[in-house]
């Protein structure tokens, strides 16, 4: 019971567990694509708290797919943790699990279609900017070629660019979203994905009209390890950031706007920001 999930159905099964221990019901909602075993894959939703709240809190995992088992490990702590009779009358709490189940089920960051949909969300309303910096970064980063590539001559090629163009053009080049190449890293899509539609009608469904909401998408391999990293669009300063230096003081708040040291740029078409 205490050895972290490596698979999506055991993370799923153990989410539905601490569920009925806590006594919540889970809705499930499943998505066209099938995993490994051509099983069904589902984004699964616990709500907490009044039906209509003013406030809430939104925990989600797995938005790329791989990163998701701790994630849902953390999700289902947070089950078995909460006292729902101690929350503020006016709070929701809202847990999603495996938001792209696809990829969680597969072992890839990105779903069904190469989207990542960190990068995807509002898609169908947004017309994004073209990212000169990656389509030049795209040959290095994915190159045609029928072996798998040298990872040492990648990097000698991208520190060729960092030292002609400067590591902020190349972190953004690679980190803020590509909407032009589907085989490449980061790529938006063309249109919004069925899950980020899921997750929009769920929000849609359980947050009709509160005033206020925290949304804490759940994410692995940013920082150093046991580090807690709170990346966030807010500058340094604004209140929204002291918010967060306020509320997680033993965290790293990381802002990505107008912070020269930031390890990301601000991405396009983000779920939470």
């Amino acid at each position: 019971r205490d050895r972290l999930p490596l698979t999506y159905d055991e993370s799923r099964a153990r989410f539905h567990r601490a569920a009925v221990e806590a006594a919540l019901p889970v809705t499930s909602h499943a998505i066209s694509a099938r995993g490994p075993a051509g099983q069904e894959l589902t984004i699964d939703v616990v709500a907490v708290g009044p039906e209509r709240p003013h406030h809430a809190l939104v925990v989600l995992s797995g938005v790329h797919g791989v990163e998701g088992f701790v994630s849902s490990a953390m999700q289902c702590d947070l089950l078995g943790r909460l006292d729902v009779g101690s929350l503020p009358a006016e709070l929701g709490v809202l847990v999603v699990h495996a938001v792209n189940p696809w990829g969680m089920a597969w072992w890839r960051r990105q779903n069904e279609n190469n989207v990542d949909l960190n990068r995807n969300w509002r898609r169908d309303e947004i017309s994004p900017p073209r990212n000169e910096a990656y389509a030049e970064l795209h040959p290095i980063a994915c190159p045609d070629t029928p072996d798998l590539p040298d990872v040492a001559d990648m990097l000698v090629a991208a520190s060729a660019l960092v030292a002609e163009r400067g590591l902020a053009w190349v972190r953004d080049g690679i980190t803020v979203g590509q909407y032009e190449h589907a085989d490449g890293l980061h790529f938006g899509g063309d249109r919004t994905e069925e899950s980020n539609r899921v997750l929009e009608g769920i929000v849609a469904e359980r947050l009709a009209g509160i005033e206020r909401a925290l949304v804490v998408d759940l994410h692995t391999g940013h920082g150093p390890p046991g580090q807690i990293t709170l990346l966030s669009d807010a500058p340094p300063g604004s209140e929204r950031d002291q918010f967060f230096r306020r509320h997680f003081p033993t965290a790293k708040v990381e802002a990505t706007t107008d912070n020269p040291d930031a390890t990301t740029g601000v991405k396009v078409g983000q779920i939470a920001n």
